[in-house]
């Protein structure tokens, strides 16, 4: 655990590529997340999440906690998370960015750690999330 938390306390900023090559970083100086993890991707894209929520699935109850509305309503720079078992997610849930609403009831997310990848961008349906936080 010596290393996760020495790797968390050092300023990390990633670029990844996307399939159509645009660069997407993250600053993540001050993130207490395990490098490569969803949590620490979502915290380094938006410095309004708080450090400490935990893993995903404790994310919602974290964000009530810190005055952050949680509710189903999908909004781009919310974070979608996902309960344990759902769309997927293990054990520890999961969280990502959304980076758009589309007409067609789905969303587009950008997540770090699914599929064994440090970077990913997929477009879902909102049935497939449990939830979303907002600033």
């Amino acid at each position: 655990m010596a290393a996760a938390s020495s790797a968390a306390a050092q300023p990390q900023k990633v670029a990844t590529s996307t399939a159509s090559n645009n660069v997407v970083s993250a600053d993540t100086t001050g993130n207490t997340y395990p490098y490569g993890q969803c949590t620490w991707y979502v915290k380094g894209d938006l410095s309004w999440v708080g450090n400490h929520w935990g893993n995903a699935s404790a994310w919602p109850s974290s964000a009530t906690a810190a005055g952050h509305t949680v509710n189903s309503t999908a909004s781009v720079g919310a974070v979608a998370y996902f309960a344990p078992g759902v769309g997927g997610a293990s054990a520890y849930g999961h969280v990502a960015v959304v980076d758009s609403v589309n007409s067609d009831g789905t969303i587009t997310i950008s997540e770090a750690n699914y599929a064994g990848k440090l970077y990913n961008s997929r477009t879902i349906s909102l049935s497939s999330v449990s939830g979303f936080i907002h600033q």
